[in-house]
Parts: C-alpha cells; structure tokens; sequence
C-alpha cells in the first residue's frame, strides 16, 4: 500500500509494530528512510521511483505535506510506501494526511483509561511473550500473569524486560512453563505498584 499508518499512546507497543514493520519491508529487500521533513519524503520517493529500489519512508505526519501524499497515490509506484507513525491518538483536524490512509493499513495501539482494563492487557501481553519467547503455548497462567502485573506494574516496557528475565531462566532449566519459584528468583517488584 502507498501509505500505512501505527499510531497510539501505547508508544511500546506501537514503536515495536514500526520495528517489525521496517525487519519485514529490510528482509524483502527495501532500502529504508526515516524521513524528518517533506522534502527528504520527495528525495525517497524520488530515488525509489528513479532507480526501481523498493522503498520505505518512516515519517512523522507533521513532516509530510498531504499533496506529497496525494501525488503517490495517484502515481502509484511499484513497491514505494510511506508509514506514518502518530505518536498518541490521530486527529485528521491536525493530520489531514491521515484521513488518505486506507482504514485497513490504519492500527491504533491505545492504553485502557480504566486500571483494570489496563491490567487485563497488560496480562495478556505478559502471556503472549511468555509464549513467543518459550515458543509454547500457555506457557504462563493466567493468575500468574496477573501476578507478575501486579507486582512489576502496567509499564509494558517492563513487563517484556522481566518476561525476558524469567523465560530465560526457565529455559536454561529446560523448561517450558513459568511457575512462582520462577518469578519469585527473577522478578523486580515495581516502586508503584
């Protein structure tokens, strides 16, 4: 798609969405360009177009014009696409940019306002890596994900740094399940939590 947009408060998780984005496009052979003004945006597009590279532009929505925008749709250019990545929430009042995006290359990784939403996400961010990393399945309980979060807190910077901590434990032990002893040996209680 000629454009695509991560935006949210939740800057984790969505800065890790811009990472995974950018390995894939680096992996399929994309040159890749963070782009800090317009102008840079048209050199990208220029230089893909020019030279047949496959190109991604990272850029902030303040730094891209909207008729840049229009003009690559328009154009369509073979395997020339623009991220756009909205730190917090997109308001097309102050973005107009955002409103071209197609809503299906349009994700918002937004953070709960009720406490208790957030720390059921928060949860099932700690289950899904504990899965990723130990490579399993229910590699964690559900009360023991809740545990973890109560104790390290919401932060979901955190929350993967102790899942890093605890899995590997568990995986020099030949393990494939995360138990209490294993968090009580390896997890940092958060000041505010």
């Amino acid at each position: 798609p000629p454009l695509m947009m991560l935006s949210g408060d939740n800057r984790f998780i969505r800065r890790r969405a811009v990472r995974h984005l950018i390995d894939q496009a680096h992996k399929a052979g994309y040159e890749i360009t963070h782009a800090l003004s317009d102008g840079e945006v048209i050199d990208a597009i220029t230089m893909g177009t020019t030279f047949g590279q496959p190109t991604l532009i990272v850029v902030a929505p303040g730094d891209l014009d909207i008729k840049t925008a229009e003009a690559l749709i328009e154009d369509k250019p073979k395997k020339v696409g623009i991220l756009i990545e909205v730190e917090g929430l997109v308001n097309e009042k102050k973005m107009p940019v955002a409103a071209l995006v197609h809503g299906a290359y349009q994700t918002t990784f937004g953070i709960p306002k009720k406490r208790k939403d957030l720390e059921g996400m928060a949860s099932k961010f700690v289950r899904h890596e504990a899965d990723t990393l130990l490579g399993k399945k229910g590699s964690v309980e559900k009360g023991i994900a809740e545990a973890i979060v109560r104790s390290v807190g919401a932060d979901f910077g955190m929350l993967s740094y102790e899942m890093v901590k605890v899995t590997a434990l568990v995986r020099s032990r030949g393990g494939d399940k995360i138990t209490v002893a294993d968090l009580q040996q390896t997890i940092r209680a958060s000041a505010s939590s």
